[in-house]
């Protein structure tokens, strides 16, 4: 949800059914006026519901429109964001007073929607503090977050008024999608939680000062609520957003816990807590937190938002590598709360824990000695493999060569549809901790050649249904090929896996890669006999990306990489004065 457009506040009127058809109708023309990208039009039409809505004491439609109508106008003037900007600080300053806080966070959440927009202008952009530019486009990260921090503390600042005003009114606009937003009752703690997930965000994005507010762990931030609420902490950087964040903290939780909104109250509570634990410094704050959720659900074991502090529960368990635990703990709001955003949660966690998962490593190269793969899996007790005898120059002449292991859906798809060399299943040992495990398998003996080994959860090697075929390429030889850069040529060496004795007049075709990514034979040069040959940068096309494929009786093998020429260059002697002096004597 685009953080402006959730604040674009939309009243539903109490007004005559055929009146409020009418401004539907208008509202479709305004939104086809727009994707046509003619402001002009849209001014007209939003002129008409600005007109029906004026005088109604629900002010939903008219502040939509008004604010609509200044997005037109600041597209009319070049769609330049201080335009809009300009207009609306005008509007606000003759707003009545009880319009001016929903038009103060609508202008803050501009401001910030910009800086999102243009992080990276902002991330080059040095310190613009002490310059008086009306100007915002020109300012640093700092500057524009510090005007939206002081939009929000004006639009929060008359609570009477905001606590008056029942956030149901504003549904048409503000998505309760998010989690805590559906337990808002005002428009208060719906702005009170805009300016929370603002200071949130600053947090993460602005440098920190050298009197920079911490939170210790072992602070009542992370206390039972009657301790929080009455924690002043003693600092002097009294701009900090995480001080603000504090703040408004425990000015909701105050206002939550007087109106006895239960579920608005312990979503709030669980949200501080979750905000602390992860900004607080100290080795503590892991047990603070988990043993203040447990208390949150012990006092609250009926209401469906203890699901919520079971779910971070069952998250630290899961970062403390207790899988067993995790799953126990999911399984109570599942059950208790299926419908629930905690269940919700729970079942994702146990479904991600609990998944089937594996995957293969195999060596480039197998032989006698070597003829094993490495199987890393969990929670799957079978495994179904084959393997296929494949074509390393097809690999070759394909579009945008790779010589490696992986393949697209359509390769995937031909290497399944071949009558593989070899089949079997395996029994693996029971994941019962949900923890990745690895077993070795031992493959079959295989003529020399080029494979992939494929492993599947199901017998019929099916890519639906959550299935999923892992594959590895490898080669069948007893030929070891080594290559090594050497500035201008590239040293290989040819030498027997058996033994390590070096093989003379083996021949290596070189392979060079062309157009489209796709390698052709370029030449052929031949080991000595003590196995060693040299691949020297050619006088042409001195610059290129290589292959090299041994051809042996021990069997052939295509090197696993490409490979390139190095460059030597000439070295060059560079002379000049250094000139010293003290840094006292410096004047700008």
């Amino acid at each position: 949800m685009k953080p402006w457009l959730a604040l674009f506040i939309l009243l539903t009127l109490i007004i005559p059914r055929s009146i409020a058809e009418n401004i539907n109708s208008l509202w479709s023309k305004v939104e086809q006026a727009e994707q046509k990208k003619l402001p002009k039009s849209a001014i007209k039409i939003l002129d008409q519901i600005l007109e029906l809505t004026r005088q109604s004491q629900t002010r939903g439609h008219y502040l939509k429109a008004l604010s609509k109508k200044i997005l037109n106008q600041a597209h009319i003037l070049g769609k330049q964001p201080r335009d809009k900007v300009k207009i609306l600080r005008e509007k606000i300053s003759s707003s009545p007073k009880a319009d001016r806080p929903i038009l103060q966070a609508i202008l803050a959440i501009w401001f910030w929607h910009y800086h999102e927009q243009n992080r990276y202008k902002f991330s080059q952009r040095s310190t613009t503090s002490g310059l008086e530019n009306e100007d915002f486009t020109t300012w640093d990260s700092p500057k524009l977050f510090h005007e939206v921090g002081s939009l929000f503390e004006q639009a929060l600042k008359d609570r009477r008024h905001l606590r008056s005003l029942i956030l149901k009114d504003f549904e048409p606009l503000v998505e309760r999608g998010s989690l805590g937003y559906g337990y808002c009752k005002t428009l208060y703690e719906f702005l009170a939680r805009e300016a929370l997930r603002f200071y949130k965000h600053g947090l993460q994005t602005l440098p920190k000062p050298q009197d920079a507010f911490e939170i210790e762990a072992d602070s009542h931030a992370l206390s039972e609520s009657e301790n929080f609420l009455s924690y002043k902490p003693d600092t002097t950087d009294t701009d900090s957003l995480l001080l603000k964040a504090l703040e408004i903290y425990q000015e909701l939780l105050t206002y939550l816990k007087k109106t006895q909104n239960e579920d608005a109250y312990l979503d709030t509570e669980i949200s501080r807590l979750i905000f602390f634990h992860e900004n607080a410094l100290g080795t503590v704050k892991k047990e603070r937190f988990r043993r203040r959720l447990q208390e949150l659900v012990g006092q609250h074991p009926h209401s469906k938002l203890s699901a919520l502090a079971t779910h971070q529960l069952a998250k630290l368990a899961e970062i403390d590598q207790d899988l067993v635990l995790a799953v126990e703990l999911c399984s109570g709001p599942i059950s208790k709360f299926p419908g629930s955003s905690g269940a919700t949660l729970c079942r994702n966690l146990t479904n991600r824990i609990t998944a089937k998962e594996y995957n293969v490593k195999i060596e480039h190269t197998l032989n006698v000695s070597n003829s094993s793969a490495l199987v890393e899996y969990k929670n799957l007790t079978t495994l179904h493999i084959r393997i296929v005898k494949d074509s390393w120059r097809r690999v070759l002449e394909e579009d945008w060569a790779n010589p490696g292991d992986h393949l697209n859906d359509q390769q995937m798809q031909s290497i399944l549809g071949k009558e593989p060399v070899a089949q079997w299943s395996v029994s693996l040992s029971e994941t019962s901790d949900y923890k990745q495990t690895s077993e070795e398998i031992d493959l079959p003996p295989l003529k020399y050649g080029y494979y992939r080994l494929l492993i599947s959860h199901r017998s019929d090697f099916g890519r639906s249904s959550g299935n999923k075929v892992v594959q590895g390429a490898f080669w069948s030889t007893d030929t070891t090929l080594l290559l090594r850069r050497l500035n201008t040529k590239i040293q290989g060496l040819v030498v027997d896996a058996r033994d390590g004795k070096p093989l003379q007049g083996r021949t290596i075709e070189i392979f060079k890669r062309g157009k489209r990514g796709r390698y052709g034979y370029f030449q052929s040069v031949q080991s000595k006999e003590d196995g060693t040959f040299f691949f020297h940068k050619p006088e042409k096309n001195r610059y290129g990306t290589y292959l090299f494929y041994a051809r042996s009786t021990t069997g052939d093998v295509l090197f696993h990489e490409p490979m390139g020429h190095g460059n030597r260059r000439n070295k060059q002697v560079s002379r000049g004065v250094l000139f010293y002096t003290d840094r006292s004597l410096y004047r700008p």
